[in-house]
């Protein structure tokens, strides 16, 4: 494990300043269980690289700078929460006009801060409070509505006066972000409060800034048509400003439908629609999305219509419709769209078939599926309980889902990724068979980092994840093997993500292994 631990620090060297600080974080979380001594060390030069990055940083690099740091810093202070603190103090510094003391805007500080609280909001509720007020000298950050709830599970009190000051600086500001900052507040207190309600006067109260904050735009439409932006989040609230402030809903609507106007031309025709007669049928739906002239109106009604067939399981009327005109008319302004949808459809097809006994149909969804997509549905497939309990549907599964990626042109960070789960899949019945998957993935992997040059997420291999989890039985099935293809690999940046998945899974075999022979040894002595 040390070999794997110095190896990937090792390639953190290659790395800009903030991932480093990233993934040296990341074998700091990684070792804590373990050895803390070790981690310990890895934590301190995660800091410290942070903290150097940013002061050595000219003006106009800062906020590259800070993008990875949102994640280092929820790493740091989830380990400790004091070390944390101290590295924000700091951080502060560098953001504050050193003639007003006043601090610049800055929504990836915001972000940091609100991570930070969300880290330690439970056994430490007022340094949440704290933290969550300082994040507003920055900017909004999307989280900190979240924080808010977590904190009224904890604190009611504290949740109520970062509310208040969240809310207070939302409706004066016109800083990017602070409409959304006031949808949310009045969305998320009523919908998400993990059991623990708001009360009726706090909705009302954000309601009321919402509806301010819109009179404010229509008023200064004239001179500030971009101020009527707050008008697409209404139609969202029409229900609640009805439940909670029926006296104004009529004026609400108006607000609202003179507000979008302003809107853009992508935006306007599906906002004016929700705010008198919201579809909420598939029929409806359907109806609406077939007559929709605009793009965006016409994804949202077809996505609510897939969404709905998806989550009562009619999964062959949903198959009818991609597969028809409606079907044709999705996939023209959203083709990725339309694929995640039909493997969505064939896998709970299949999975819904194989459960009640009907094979043949299970195996006719997948195989009616464009043969590009078909790895995509097995995969989902595999992961089903019932199937992967069954040898020989799991097997096939896998053999067809090997020979179609061997067959067909696919985007090389698809194929990376594919191969990778196949190599897992594999070691439940055939071993051998997960080297050669992962010596596949490497080279797909190879060749998705050479064309993309721009770290796009839309072509990355493994996008929205640091690090890829990988079973440590890969390494059982043979290290050597599997140690000789990581070092083909030509990023080391993409060496780093495969090598801590299986450093992390690794450390806690290792330490069940432990376990499991203490128990017998104290077993034996009681004999």
């Amino acid at each position: 494990m040390d070999d794997i631990s110095d190896a990937s620090l090792v390639d953190t060297a290659s790395l800009p300043v903030g991932r480093r600080s990233l993934y040296i974080a990341y074998l700091a979380k990684i070792w804590w269980k373990f050895d803390e001594v070790k981690a310990r060390l890895y934590l301190d030069r995660a800091g410290k690289q942070l903290l150097d990055g940013i002061s050595s940083a000219e003006k106009n690099e800062l906020n590259e700078q800070l993008s990875d740091f949102p994640n280092t810093f929820r790493v740091i202070s989830g380990l400790d929460a004091k070390f944390a603190q101290r590295i924000l103090k700091e951080l502060e510094k560098t953001f504050l006009d050193t003639a007003t003391g006043k601090a610049e805007p800055n929504a990836k500080l915001a972000d940091i801060y609100t991570a930070v609280g969300l880290e330690v909001v439970v056994f430490n509720p007022r340094f949440a409070l704290d933290i969550g007020k300082e994040s507003l000298k920055f900017g909004f950050a999307l989280s900190l509505p979240q924080l808010v709830i977590d904190l009224n599970l904890q604190n009611s009190d504290y949740a109520e006066e970062l509310f208040n000051v969240a809310l207070a600086a939302a409706s004066k500001s016109s800083l990017y972000g602070s409409d959304t900052m006031l949808f949310n507040l009045s969305r998320f207190i009523a919908e998400s409060n993990k059991g623990k309600s708001f009360s009726p006067i706090l909705q009302r109260k954000a309601l009321t800034a919402f509806i301010g904050k819109l009179e404010f735009a229509v008023s200064t439409r004239d001179t500030n048509p971009r101020a009527c932006s707050i008008s697409y989040y209404g139609p969202f609230l029409v229900g609640r400003v009805g439940e909670y402030l029926p006296e104004l809903l009529s004026r609400f609507r108006e607000l609202l439908l003179v507000c979008t106007a302003n809107l853009h031309p992508d935006y306007r025709e599906r906002t004016a629609a929700n705010i008198e007669n919201v579809p909420n049928t598939v029929d409806e739906l359907l109806k609406s999305a077939r007559e929709a002239k605009s793009p965006d109106m016409k994804i949202n009604r077809y996505r609510e219509v897939f969404l709905q067939l998806l989550e009562a399981k009619k999964y062959e009327q949903m198959i009818s419709l991609l597969d028809g005109f409606d079907g044709d008319a999705y996939k023209e302004i959203s083709p990725i769209g339309w694929d995640n949808w039909r493997v969505s459809a064939a896998s709970g097809a299949a999975i819904a078939a194989f459960e009640v006994g009907d094979i043949p149909s299970s195996f006719r969804f997948v195989n009616d599926v464009p043969k590009r997509l078909r790895p995509f549905v097995r995969k989902r497939a595999v992961l089903n309980k019932k199937i992967g309990e069954d040898e020989e549907t799991y097997i096939e599964h896998l053999n067809e889902m090997q020979k179609e990626l061997d067959s067909i042109e696919i985007p090389s960070h698809d194929a990376a990724r594919l191969y990778l789960d196949l190599a897992e899949f594999y070691l439940k019945t055939t071993p051998t068979e997960s080297q050669l998957m992962f010596r596949n993935a490497i080279k797909h992997i190879n060749k998705a980092d050479n064309d993309n040059p721009d770290l796009l997420p839309e072509k990355d291999w493994a996008p929205m994840e640091d690090y890829v989890s990988l079973s440590a039985d890969l390494l059982e099935a043979d290290d050597m093997a599997i140690f000789s293809s990581m070092k083909d690999i030509s990023s080391r940046h993409s060496r780093l993500r495969l090598s801590l998945g299986l450093l992390e899974s690794s450390l806690k075999k290792l330490d069940e292994s432990k376990k499991q022979l203490d128990a017998l040894k104290s077993k034996q002595k009681k004999k």
